[in-house]
């Protein structure tokens, strides 16, 4: 860095892809809070650890000048089960030989990955996404490399699987009582507070609650035959969020009267007169 702090640079287009992943990211899991940061070394304390668990991507830990590793340690307050990491490095002060290690008494540490790299990127910051799998409190990330002599992290996020399915409804011909034709409309609202409804959102539908058709992406209406017969009918749903989870079998009635009324015509008898 030659005796100068870490500079930040803006790259409109960069930070727009950024953003984008990001978005992305976090409504494929569940963002956890990290109760503490600690560093091997610090630049300076403006560059403390703490900075790159802080949620403000214009700050950052950077690594003690004149090192030759550095290690960032985060800490989650309890062990959680994760699925993700993402790690956002400082353009200009990334890394070509880190590792990232998992353990849950800070004694016996597992390997997660080694010899990783985040050179090459050109957006600022460079983000690194990795696949987790255990259930871990502390997550260590070692350096052995960095370019311009010291590492320099914005943000470091971790992310727990979500497992909670989602919630909806569903109203066969905008809920009314009666219908006289085997094709309804079904209106369906999904919600999902984790992954959300977005891509990779699904649904479907049963007469029986026992065959089910295909899924298909997850639309506010769509048109459904109900079973023959005149009866009361039950159509039955079931929605899947951005993280595969379904939901169970949701659903609502309406009954089938195909049958026209029967009209009796009686002739009047005995003389009768009948006035309108």
């Amino acid at each position: 860095m030659s005796g100068a702090k870490p500079h930040r640079i803006l790259i409109l287009g960069g930070l727009a892809l950024f953003f984008c992943l990001l978005s992305s990211l976090v409504l494929a899991d569940t963002e956890l809070p990290i109760a503490a940061a600690q560093a091997s070394s610090s630049y300076n304390a403006t560059y403390s650890a703490s900075k790159a668990i802080d949620n403000n991507f214009s700050t950052h830990w950077a690594g003690g000048k004149s090192k030759t590793s550095w290690w960032l340690g985060l800490d989650l307050g309890s062990a959680n089960a994760l699925s993700k990491i993402s790690i956002y490095w400082q353009l200009g002060y990334c890394s070509g030989n880190y590792s990232i290690r998992a353990s849950n008494d800070r004694v016996s540490w597992v390997n997660l990955y080694t010899n990783l790299s985040s050179l090459g990127g050109t957006a600022n910051p460079v983000q690194k996404d990795y696949i987790l799998t255990g259930s871990y409190r502390y997550i260590l990330i070692p350096i052995s490399s960095a370019q311009n002599k010291v590492p320099v992290i914005s943000e470091v996020k971790l992310f727990a699987p979500d497992t909670t399915p989602p919630t909806g409804t569903i109203k066969i011909n905008n809920d009314s009582q009666y219908t006289n034709s085997t094709q309804v409309i079904l209106t369906l609202s999904a919600t999902d507070s984790e992954s959300g409804m977005g891509q990779g959102a699904a649904m479907r539908f049963s007469n029986d609650n026992l065959n089910w058709s295909l899924p298909e992406d997850y639309l506010s209406t769509r048109t459904w035959i109900l079973s023959p017969g005149d009866a009361t009918k039950t159509v039955y749903v079931k929605f899947k969020d951005a993280a595969a989870n379904w939901s169970g079998a949701i659903s609502d009635t309406i009954i089938l009267d195909t049958t026209a009324p029967q009209i009796n015509i009686t002739s009047p008898q005995n003389n009768e007169v009948i006035y309108p």
